[in-house]
């Protein structure tokens, strides 16, 4: 459940960098602090492997 909350703060966080138009509701308004106060609270940290899988196929596994 609380990951869930952390994914859909970051996705509110990130929207509104996408729609700078987009004029709030006060109900936006209220997500997007408490979305914010979360991330300061516990960062959002990508553990994704992309960049040393990508690092590992260009250098052809010779990484050394």
């Amino acid at each position: 459940m609380m990951l869930r909350r952390v994914v859909a703060a970051a996705a509110l966080s990130g929207a509104s960098l996408l729609f700078p138009w987009h004029t709030e509701t006060a109900a936006e308004d209220a997500a997007l602090t408490r979305a914010r106060a979360l991330l300061r609270r516990v960062p959002l940290i990508d553990g994704h492997n992309d960049y040393p899988w990508e690092v590992r196929e260009k250098a052809k596994g010779d990484i050394l």
